[in-house]
């Protein structure tokens, strides 16, 4: 079993498609930090010819609010977390529709167990949606670092989403906003790791490598469409998942029971 899982995962660090993935979101990084430097140097502009007294109540910039994930005013955060489940999904998630069209599929299954080569192959497609996300985040996050001072959350700025309201881990961002950043960092690739393993399920069931690589966008997005029709923001996955939470009432149980869902859902299918 782990031979298989370390076969797959050397596949999946030989695909072009993976580094493709990683580059589209350190593209949406550089070109955020790159908006947010200019409003910075106009900020400051402002502040030196008419004082900081013109700004009302300044906060200095800070990583909490300016890496990709905490970002709640350009639209470089929005669009990359409408396209996670789909950088999740494309490194290889199609991967089965392919072997199976080629016929490496049947050479597989002479050499190990049928059930082994299920399971090492829903292993190695959820750790390729997990890692993707991960290393875009972290990423993002360092690259973040490297222009943006780590000062602690003041919520009496109002600059901080996560500080103001009901949020989620609200004590643990203001205490702790690191280790907030990271687990919402886990909690997102845990859950695009599902995704990827949903198209995982479809490509069992049809021959089309674009279908099966784009269904987990599909459903995701429709799941997200009912959820807003009747209001349910906070279970909202398109919501919930972005780590500033644009809503209030965000809980772990709605997260947690939605990530127990997909996993049942792969269990099921597998």
């Amino acid at each position: 079993m782990i031979k298989l899982i370390n076969l797959e995962l050397r596949k999946l660090f030989h695909t072009k498609s993976f580094y493709f993935c990683i580059s589209v979101g350190i593209i949406f990084t550089i070109w955020l930090v790159l908006d947010q430097i200019q409003e910075t140097k106009e900020t400051q502009a402002i502040i030196e010819k008419y004082g900081s007294i013109k700004m009302g109540l300044y906060y200095p910039d800070s990583l909490y609010n300016h890496f990709i994930g905490l970002d709640y005013w350009h639209k470089q955060p929005q669009i990359l977390y409408m396209l996670f489940p789909l950088l999740a999904s494309i490194p290889y998630s199609s991967s089965y529709c392919i072997e199976k069209k080629s016929g490496y599929l049947k050479v597989m299954l002479t050499r190990t167990e049928r059930k082994r080569y299920y399971i090492s192959k829903f292993i190695s497609v959820y750790l390729s949606g997990f890692i993707t996300v991960f290393l875009i985040l972290i990423l993002s996050l360092i690259i973040s670092m490297m222009f943006y001072p780590m000062l602690r959350p003041e919520p009496i700025t109002a600059q901080f989403p996560v500080a103001i309201g009901n949020s989620m881990f609200k004590e643990m961002f203001i205490d702790h906003p690191m280790s907030y950043t990271l687990l919402y960092i886990i909690i997102d690739s845990i859950f695009f790791g599902l995704c990827a393993s949903i198209s995982l399920i479809v490509g069992s069931i049809t021959n089309r490598t674009f279908v099966a690589t784009v269904s987990s966008t599909i459903i995701y997005y429709i799941f997200s469409f009912i959820t807003s029709s009747f209001k349910l923001y906070t279970s909202n996955p398109a919501i919930y998942l972005v780590p500033y939470q644009p809503f209030d009432g965000i809980r772990i149980e709605v997260i947690t029971m939605f990530h127990y869902f997909l996993h049942m859902l792969d269990s099921i299918c597998i």
